[in-house]
């Protein structure tokens, strides 16, 4: 078996771990085939079914909650449950109440988030995931679902999909994402995509780049903020809302390190050798999508990243 069947086939394991689409999917099969999760499900088809049914609203919420029965309810219910799994700590209610904007099929984006953050505090009663607030009094959403650890660290890196370890696909128009098992718009936002022309080449030219990681320099140099400031900064507050907002800060950072680690170790294992794709915004601007490694973030990502077919610079 060639290197490039080998690379292919690892990058196709990565897709399944890594794309929150295959992943959902997985998460749907545990929903169907749990008891509790069933019952759960059972029940959040009641509480909403009561709630669009519970009496004549006033004209626009009616005219809301009418759209909503169109639906069918139970995959609307899964689906809600299915995007406040992911909320391992408070996620902003508004921000999940945006995702499920494109479930509901609202003409009106305002009203359709409207309408989310209202089906958010029905199916709340399911149990399955609090409803808070923060320090600044925004409600939140955390989920009370026990995940074992393996999936959960898949899930956390679901949103940021690892670079290609394999040469991605051709890009033959603004729908193709470069990845083997899915496609995806190469234009940022989700409401942005379109048909009109785009410089496909230079995309296509800039994700068929192999790079790789410095590998001595990740050895030797830690990837750090200023931590005993912050630390200082939670020693000399005066409330313990900012004492919790310090400490939010400190907590996301850590798993952020925490996480890049374990994708750098990931592409170490599987040939340090990788391809990052990229979008473009709605002004052409081109954006390497990479979270956790990425040569445009801050200065240790940047520095982290090489190319991989190197040659000496002469002539300067």
């Amino acid at each position: 078996m060639n290197n490039k069947v080998i690379e292919k086939d690892q990058q196709t394991i990565n897709e399944q771990a890594f794309y929150k689409g295959n992943i959902d999917k997985r998460l749907l099969e545990g929903f169907r085939t749990s008891n509790f999760m069933k019952y759960k499900i059972k029940q959040g088809v009641s509480l909403l079914t009561s709630w669009l049914n519970k009496g004549e609203y006033y004209p626009k919420k009616q005219e809301r909650v009418n759209q909503l029965k169109q639906l069918d309810i139970e995959k609307l219910v899964e689906k809600v449950l299915l995007t406040t799994i992911y909320c391992f700590r408070d996620e902003l209610l508004v921000s999940v109440a945006v995702q499920l904007v494109s479930v509901l099929k609202f003409d009106d984006k305002p009203d359709g988030v409207k309408t989310a953050a209202e089906l958010l505090g029905v199916l709340c009663q399911t149990d399955l995931y609090d409803v808070n607030k923060d320090t600044r009094d925004r409600l939140t959403i955390i989920s009370k679902i026990e995940i074992e650890s393996s999936l959960k660290y898949e899930m956390g890196l679901a949103m940021n999909m690892p670079p290609m370890v394999c040469k991605p696909k051709s890009i033959k128009n603004n729908h193709t994402s470069g990845y083997l098992t899915f496609n995806d718009s190469v234009v940022l936002g989700k409401d942005n995509n379109h048909g009109g022309n785009l410089c496909l080449e230079v995309l296509d030219s800039l994700n068929k780049t192999p790079l790789n990681l410095n590998l001595e320099f990740l050895k030797q140099v830690n990837e750090e903020i200023d931590e005993e400031k912050i630390k200082q900064k939670i020693s000399e507050a005066k409330t313990r809302k900012e004492v919790r907002k310090l400490e939010n800060q400190l907590y996301n950072w850590e798993e952020f390190r925490e996480q890049s680690k374990q994708v750098y170790l990931l592409l170490a294992k599987q040939g340090n050798k990788f391809y990052m794709t990229h979008k473009v915004d709605m002004r052409g601007r081109i954006y390497a999508q990479g979270y956790h490694v990425n040569y445009q973030g801050m200065s240790y990502k940047k520095s982290s990243i090489e190319l991989a077919n190197k040659e000496i610079v002469s002539g300067l």
